[in-house]
């Protein structure tokens, strides 16, 4: 699937899904997919979703092969996210999210 087959409706969580697993299922193995999400970890070593959020945001403005849209975005952080009790900050559940695209 690529961005062109996205219904009138942009793409749905699945498809996001599916465009994702094509972009980089190329990637010869899990690590490297966890070395992307290495560089958005924090102190505690977690991806913080409001971080990740903001990079995809920009990448889908300069990147004309990817555009995501606001709504695609939200989708994911919020299936693959938790909110910490402690800190209020939302973490993004990186190996979760590799396992699903990565079938």
């Amino acid at each position: 699937m690529s961005v062109s087959e996205a219904g009138p409706d942009g793409l749905v969580f699945n498809g996001f899904l599916k465009l994702m697993g094509s972009k980089y299922g190329e990637f010869s193995d899990r690590s490297e997919l966890e070395q992307v999400f290495a560089t958005f970890k924090d102190d505690s070593k977690t991806v913080d979703a409001a971080e990740l959020k903001k990079h995809l945001t920009g990448v889908s403005k300069t990147d004309p092969d990817i555009q995501l849209s606001k709504n695609d975005i939200d989708n994911v952080l919020k299936s693959f996210g938790k909110k910490s009790d402690l800190t209020g900050k939302t973490a993004f559940a990186a190996d979760k999210f590799i396992d699903t695209i990565s079938h």
